[in-house]
């Protein structure tokens, strides 16, 4: 995956190396405690970008239009799960499966 929006920080960090793709992205919206432990290097080796999100904090007018934007992509879709929330590495087995029928050509992991 390319990218990932984390509702659980605290449980999934450790399956990053499993399902994100060098250059990859992780915004974090939700924690499920005080601390969460990071498999560090392999993120700093993978130049992954780690960045947090206090949802409550976003204007009611930027919620309106991240919403609108979401929804857009939603409907220009082309994996399966570009649009369904699911485990990391249920994700990640489904997206492994949907590469094969694809060119190296075509796919950016």
């Amino acid at each position: 995956m390319d990218a990932v929006i984390e509702v659980s920080l605290t449980s999934n960090a450790a399956a990053y190396p499993g399902v994100l793709c060098a250059h990859g992205s992780v915004v974090v919206c939700g924690m499920t405690g005080a601390e969460a432990t990071l498999p560090a290097l392999w993120m700093m080796q993978n130049a992954i970008a780690l960045k947090f999100l206090m949802i409550y904090g976003i204007p009611a007018a930027d919620r309106e239009a991240g919403l609108a934007e979401v929804k857009l992509f939603c409907t220009l879709a082309t994996t399966p799960d570009h649009c369904t929330a699911t485990a990391l590495s249920q994700a990640a087995a489904r997206t492994t499966w949907w590469k094969k029928g694809i060119s190296s050509a075509t796919w950016s992991c």
